[in-house]
């Protein structure tokens, strides 16, 4: 059932380099617990191609721990609403990234979006592609990517004060900079779990 798919929030990916090629490689999966009835994907397929669009492999990995978000929220005047739920669930694996020359993007696309979504047209039609590109060692030398620190709140209130920090570490001490960007498309209601993410560039939702 379509219905039975929309259970994605959203995600982040992150990559460390271990050394000698080596790429500790982390997704990090939010999924609606209330109203979404599919758990989390096991195993999550990753999709590796090189210099933009050449397939390299699939690798399948599992959660190595899942944890429902507390129902916070930054004003002590309010609670979070009825029907809010939130799980996280990790994913790690370590891949080799041998070539220095090429230029990696590691994809991971699942269908299908919340119907409760009110900024996007038919959301439960919509799915998410969560992805990362690690530039040729030619170019920066064994980078990593940078993490955020906090995770965003669950809610938080029309007409009331509200402060985030939102910065991120960076193991390189590389210098930061942040914008905003659109949520990326990824799998559909024909095929919600591909076995392999399509290539890039990726559509806008």
């Amino acid at each position: 059932m379509i219905s039975k798919s929309t259970h994605i929030v959203g995600g982040e990916m992150y990559y460390e380099h271990l050394g000698n090629g080596k790429y500790k490689i982390t997704l990090i999966v939010y999924r609606d617990c209330f109203f979404g009835q599919v758990g989390f994907d096991a195993p999550a397929n990753l999709t590796i191609y090189s210099n933009g669009n050449t397939f390299e492999q699939v690798i399948p990995i599992y959660t190595i721990k899942t944890a429902k978000l507390p129902s916070d929220i930054y004003d002590s005047c309010f609670s979070v609403p009825s029907g809010v739920c939130v799980e996280r669930g990790y994913y790690e694996t370590t891949v080799n990234l041998s070539q220095r020359s090429k230029n990696y993007t590691i994809s991971w696309q699942r269908c299908c979006r919340n119907n409760s979504i009110k900024n996007i047209p038919n959301p439960g039609a919509w799915g998410s592609t969560i992805t990362t590109t690690i530039i040729p060692r030619d170019s920066v030398s064994n980078n990593s990517s940078p993490v955020f620190v906090n995770r965003p709140p669950l809610a938080i209130c029309l007409g009331s004060k509200f402060e985030f920090d939102n910065s991120a570490t960076d193991k390189d001490g590389d210098s930061l900079v942040y914008e905003l960007c659109e949520a990326l498309h990824g799998a559909d209601t024909v095929n919600p779990r591909p076995g392999q993410a399509t290539p890039p560039p990726y559509r806008l939702v």
